[in-house]
C-alpha cells in the first residue's frame, strides 16, 4: 500500500497541475474527476479490506471444521468435554477469534468506534459522560473497572434496551434492567471464583515454588470464572457526538487478577478505530502508560504495523488539579510532551470534571476552561475527516493482529503436539527395551536356579537312592523320593518366591515407566498428587496363575497318580521291595536311574515352560498397561480418542490433526496479493 500512496499523490499532483492550467469551465470537470477518483480509491480500499478479512475468517472456519471432522476426539466432536487442556484452550481461542473477523467486516459499515482507555481511575467515566453531553451519567463513575467486557454507547438502539454480545459471536437484545441484572450476576460469579481460588492458593503453602506456580496456573485455567460476555451495547438518545462516533468504555488496562497485576492493552486497542488515551496530569511520570505503549508498539512491529500515533489522541486529564498557580499547568503539559512526545502527536489538556459540571450547570466559562471544545475539535479533525480511511487501516491492522495471534497459538499447539508425539514414540521404544531386558533377566535368573536344582537332584539320585532299600513301606518310599530326592517343597517355595519377586519387579517397572513417561502440563505439581503414584497399576493386575500351579503337575499329584508314580509301579517295583539285592543287578539300577533322570528333565522343562509362559503373560499385560497409560496421559492433554492397545490408530489420529494445522498455517502465510489492486489499475480504470 505504501507504493500505491506515492502513486496516488503523484497522480493527484498532475491532475491538479493540469486543472490550474485549464480554463475555468474545464476545472469543474477536473474536480469531478478527482472526486470520482478518490471515491473509487475508497471503494477499492474497502472492498480489498473486506476480501482480506474474509480470507482469514474462511481459513479459520475451514480449520475449525476440518479440526472436528478429521480428528477423533474423546468426546463428541464439536462438543468437547468442559475440561481445560491444550485442545480445549486452542479451540476456545479459535471459536473466539472467528467472530472477531465478522466484527471487523461489520465495523466498516458501522459508526467510527472511539475507545476511551487508561491505566487507572483517571476520570475515564467522567470524560465519557462529558463527551456524550446529555447531562446524565451513562458510564458508571467511582467504580473499579470490570475485567471482562466493554461498554459501547450508540444512538441506534432503544434507550430502554441493550444488546449483549457473547464470546462466540451471539447477540441478545434484552430490556435494559434485565441486562443490568445479568451483568451484576456475572460480576458476582467472577468475584466468588476469585475468592475461592485465592483460598485454595492460601491453603497450598506446602508446595515448592515451581509447583505453586503450576497450581496457580491450573486454578486460573480451570476454576477462575470467565464471563462469556465481551460487549454490551447501550442506546443513548440526544448525544451529538454519537451522530458521528460510537463511544466505547473499556476496562482499565491495569487489572489485578488472582493477586497479580496484568494489562489488557493489546486486546482492546485492536478493536478500536480511534483511541482517546488518558494520562493523569497529577502523576504524569508514574502512570504506567509508557510501559504499555512500548509493549503495544512492539506488538505492532511484529506484524509490520504502523506507529500507534496514527489513531490516538492523548488526553491529559485532571489538568485543573495541577493548575494552582500561573504556569503550573503549562509545566505539566511540557513534561507530558517530553515523556510521551515520541508516542503521541497530540496531547490535549482536559478536565473531565469541569466539562461535566459545565454541562450540568450550562456554564460556558467552566466549559472553556475544561478544554471540552478543544478536545471535540481534535477528535473531529483527527478522526471524522478521514474516518473511512482510518477504519480501513485499523481493520486491516486488526485483521493482521488477530491472524498473527491465532497463528501463534495454532503453531504452538501443533509444535507441542508434534514434539509430544515424538516423545511418545521414543518412550514406547524405551519401554519395550526396558521390559524385554527385564523379562530376559528374570527368565535367565530362573533358568539358572533350575540348572542348580537339576544338578542337586542328580547328586541326590546318586547318593540317596540306596536309602530306599531300607524303607519297607511303599508309601514312605514314594514320599522319600518326592521330598528328599526331588525336593518338592524346595522347588515349590522357591518357584513361588521367584514368581512373586518377578511379578513385583514387573509392577515396579510399570510404575517407574508410567511415572517417567507420563504426559502432564503440570510436572512439578503432579508429584504432590498421590492419586497418580501408580495406584491404578497395582490394583488393576490380577495374576491369572495360582502360584501353586508354578510347580509341575508331576510333582503336584504325588504318588496317587501321574508321571512319577508310574515309574515305581512298573517293572522296578519288585526290585525296590526286595531290598538291597536289586542293586546288584547293574542294568536294572542304571535303568531306574535313567528313568529318574528322565523324570527330572520333565520336571525341569515343565517348570521352565510354565514360568516362561507366566512371564510372557505378565510381560504382555504390563507392556500393554504401560503403553495405554502413557498414551492416555497424552490423549487427555489433547482430548484425543485413545482405543485400548491401538497405538497405530492413536498416532494416525495425531498425524491427521497435525496435517490440518500445517495446512491452515500455510493458508495464513500465503495471503493472496490480489486483495489490493495497484494504483495503476485504479488510475487506468478511472
Amino acid at each position: 500500500m505504501g507504493s500505491n500512496n506515492i502513486i496516488y499523490g503523484i497522480y493527484h499532483f498532475l491532475v491538479e497541475d493540469n486543472m490550474q492550467k485549464s480554463s475555468s469551465s474545464s476545472q469543474g470537470k477536473y474536480i469531478d474527476f478527482c472526486n470520482s477518483f478518490d471515491n473509487k480509491v475508497k471503494t477499492y480500499r474497502e472492498e480489498a479490506t473486506l476480501k482480506r478479512i474474509a480470507h482469514y475468517q474462511d481459513s479459520m472456519i475451514d480449520y475449525k471444521n476440518s479440526f472436528y471432522s478429521n480428528t477423533e476426539f474423546s468426546h463428541n466432536n464439536q462438543q468437547l468435554k468442559p475440561v481445560n487442556n491444550k485442545t480445549t484452550r486452542m479451540v476456545d481461542s479459535l471459536v473466539a477469534t472467528i467472530p472477531l473477523y465478522a466484527g471487523l467486516k461489520e465495523g466498516l459499515s458501522n459508526p467510527f468506534q472511539l475507545f476511551v482507555v487508561g491505566t487507572g481511575n483517571y476520570g475515564k467515566s467522567t470524560l465519557i459522560n462529558s463527551l456524550l453531553g446529555t447531562g446524565e451519567k451513562h458510564a458508571a463513575e467511582n467504580t473499579l473497572p470490570e475485567t471482562w467486557k466493554i461498554d459501547i454507547f450508540e444512538k441506534d438502539i432503544n434507550s430502554n434496551e441493550a444488546i449483549i454480545q457473547y464470546r462466540d459471536g451471539r447477540e441478545v437484545k434484552l430490556p435494559k434492567n434485565e441486562v443490568e441484572s445479568i451483568l451484576k450476576d456475572e460480576e458476582q460469579k467472577r468475584k466468588a471464583s476469585n475468592r475461592e481460588v485465592r483460598k485454595k492458593l492460601k491453603d497450598s503453602t506446602d508446595l515448592d515454588k515451581e509447583a505453586f506456580k503450576e497450581l496457580k496456573l491450573k486454578l486460573e485455567r480451570e476454576e477462575l470464572y470467565t464471563s462469556p460476555i465481551i460487549e454490551v451495547h447501550w442506546g443513548i438518545k440526544g448525544s451529538e457526538i454519537l451522530n458521528q462516533f460510537s463511544i466505547v468504555d473499556t476496562p482499565g488496562f491495569i487489572q489485578t487478577v488472582m493477586g497479580e497485576v496484568r494489562n489488557s492493552v493489546k486486546e482492546y486497542y485492536h478493536k478500536s478505530d480511534g483511541v482517546l488515551w488518558l494520562l493523569d496530569a497529577t502523576s504524569i511520570s508514574a502512570s504506567g502508560s509508557m510501559k504499555l505503549i512500548s509493549e503495544l508498539e512492539d506488538t505492532l512491529k511484529e506484524i509490520g504495523g504502523r506507529r500507534i500515533d496514527n489513531n490516538i489522541i492523548a488526553v491529559l486529564n485532571r489538568i485543573d488539579l495541577v493548575d494552582k498557580n500561573e504556569g503550573d499547568a503549562q509545566k505539566v503539559i511540557a513534561e507530558a510532551n517530553r515523556i510521551y512526545g515520541n508516542y503521541f502527536e497530540k496531547i490535549v489538556p482536559f478536565s473531565a470534571k469541569l466539562a461535566f459540571e459545565a454541562q450540568m450547570e450550562n456554564d460556558e466559562i467552566k466549559k472553556k476552561k475544561s478544554g471540552l471544545d478543544k478536545l471535540r475539535n481534535e477528535i473531529n479533525n483527527t478522526f471524522f475527516m478521514n474516518a473511512k480511511d482510518i477504519q480501513c487501516n485499523k481493520k486491516d491492522e486488526a485483521c493482521s493482529v488477530y491472524s498473527y495471534e491465532i497463528r501463534k497459538k495454532i503453531e504452538v499447539y501443533h509444535n507441542d503436539l508434534n514434539q509430544d508425539k515424538e516423545r511418545l514414540l521414543k518412550a514406547l521404544d524405551r519401554v519395550e527395551t526396558d521390559m524385554q531386558n527385564e523379562r530376559k533377566a528374570i527368565k535367565d535368573s530362573y533358568e539358572q536356579f533350575l540348572n542348580s536344582y537339576f544338578n542337586t537332584v542328580l547328586r541326590n539320585i546318586d547318593t540317596k537312592l540306596s536309602i530306599l532299600s531300607d524303607i519297607e513301606d511303599k508309601e514312605k518310599q514314594k514320599e522319600y523320593l518326592i521330598k528328599e530326592i526331588f525336593m518338592e517343597d524346595y522347588l515349590k517355595s522357591e518357584t513361588k518366591l521367584r514368581s512373586e519377586r518377578s511379578k513385583n519387579k514387573i509392577i515396579d517397572l510399570m510404575i517407574i515407566n508410567t511415572k517417567q513417561h507420563n504426559f502432564t502440563e503440570y510436572k512439578h505439581l503432579s508429584k504432590y498428587n498421590k492419586e497418580t503414584q501408580g495406584i491404578i497399576l497395582t490394583n488393576s493386575h490380577q495374576a491369572s496363575h495360582d502360584y501353586d500351579l508354578m510347580v509341575p503337575k508331576a510333582m503336584k499329584v504325588g504318588f496317587a497318580s501321574g508321571a512319577i508314580s508310574g515309574l515305581f509301579f512298573g517293572g522296578a517295583v519288585g526290585l525296590i521291595v526286595g531290598g538291597v539285592a536289586w542293586f546288584a543287578a547293574k542294568k536294572i539300577k542304571e535303568s531306574l536311574i535313567n528313568q529318574l533322570v528322565g523324570e527330572l528333565e520333565s520336571v525341569y522343562n515343565a517348570n521352565l515352560d510354565t514360568f516362561e509362559s507366566y512371564m510372557d503373560e505378565l510381560y504382555h499385560f504390563a507392556y500393554s498397561e504401560i503403553n495405554n497409560t502413557i498414551c492416555e496421559s497424552l490423549a487427555s492433554i489433547y482430548e484425543l480418542k485413545m482405543k485400548k492397545d491401538d497405538i497405530k490408530g492413536f498416532t494416525k489420529n495425531i498425524n491427521a490433526l497435525l496435517s490440518e494445522g500445517y495446512t491452515t498455517l500455510h493458508s495464513i502465510d500465503n495471503e493472496p496479493s490480489t486483495f489490493y489492486p495497484s494504483a495503476i489499475e485504479i488510475i487506468l480504470n478511472n
